[in-house]
């Protein structure tokens, strides 16, 4: 007969806990960050070495002290109701491929937001209330494919020459 401390949990919340392990253990796609739940499923297993991390909803309020984003190829802010952005809110987030900020209540970016964020290859900025954009936004974005501006109401010019350089434009 097995003895209390050798006995195999089975319960329904044990089996869950395992399987969140086992599925946050072999995760590289997609960890979607919202409230604070998040912070007891991430104790249960180890940041995989190579992922992407979406943040969405109305949670997200510093981004700052989020670890580990040099790793990070996927980053979403997407529905946030964010009304500005500091401009060295993307600082070492050095491979980070795609940056998600729309639907929010962006009226204006700062000049270097994107600032070595050399990798980044789509941008969707749409469904804010961007009225202009620094002329060199867009500068040491050599890598950039796509931009995504529409839904933009107040934006009805764009600095000329402010997708110079951007050869990979499709």
């Amino acid at each position: 007969m097995p003895t209390p401390s050798s006995r195999q949990d089975t319960s329904p919340a044990a089996s869950l806990k395992g399987l969140l392990r086992q599925t946050l253990a072999s995760c590289t796609s997609t960890l979607a960050l919202s409230a604070a739940p998040l912070a007891a499923l991430l104790v249960l297993a180890p940041t995989p070495p190579a992922f992407a991390r979406d943040c969405f909803a109305d949670s997200i309020s510093d981004i700052r002290n989020i670890q580990n984003k040099g790793e990070c190829t996927d980053f979403g802010l997407w529905n946030n109701n964010l009304s500005r952005l500091p401009n060295d809110i993307f600082s070492g987030f050095n491979n980070l491929q795609a940056l998600e900020l729309w639907m929010n209540n962006l009226s204006s970016l700062p000049e270097g937001i994107f600032s070595g964020l050399n990798n980044l290859h789509t941008l969707h900025l749409h469904d804010n209330n961007l009225s202009s954009l620094p002329e060199g936004i867009f500068s040491g974005l050599n890598n950039l494919g796509y931009i995504s501006l529409e839904y933009n109401n107040n934006l009805s010019s764009l600095p000329e020459g402010i997708f110079s350089g951007l050869n990979n434009l499709e």
